[in-house]
């Protein structure tokens, strides 16, 4: 069961490292991340020879972790948002608008380097 935990935590780590790492990157919506831990449930199954007992377990488990990462997602965008307004009451819109401008270009310069992977 712990092997089966490391695997679920390796597995979802870079997706969360991802989207943790820059508040300008959209979080996935809860059907992609629901689809994710079905499509984890069925790589495992295969690579992993699961019996019916573990399948049946390790669908639990993402099942779990994915309505957790829902949540957790959530919170992060709620959190972004309150950030937004509060920056918004700080900045002039001058300074504003230049903050989106470079986060646009930020999003436009890491779409170029994901496109050539």
């Amino acid at each position: 069961m712990k092997n089966v935990l490391k695997i679920l935590g390796i597995l979802f780590l870079p997706v969360a490292l991802t989207h943790a790492q820059s508040d300008e990157t959209p979080v996935p919506s809860p059907q992609k991340v629901r689809e994710m831990s079905r499509k984890n449930t069925e790589r495992l199954t295969e690579r992993l020879r699961l019996s019916e007992q573990q399948i049946v377990e390790v669908s639990n488990i993402n099942d779990e972790m994915a309505e957790r990462m829902i949540q957790l997602n959530q919170q992060r965008q709620n959190i972004m948002q309150e950030r937004e307004e509060k920056l918004k009451k700080v900045l002039t819109e001058e300074q504003y608008q230049k903050l989106q401008s470079e986060r646009s270009e930020k999003r436009k310069k890491a779409k170029e380097l994901r496109s050539r992977r």
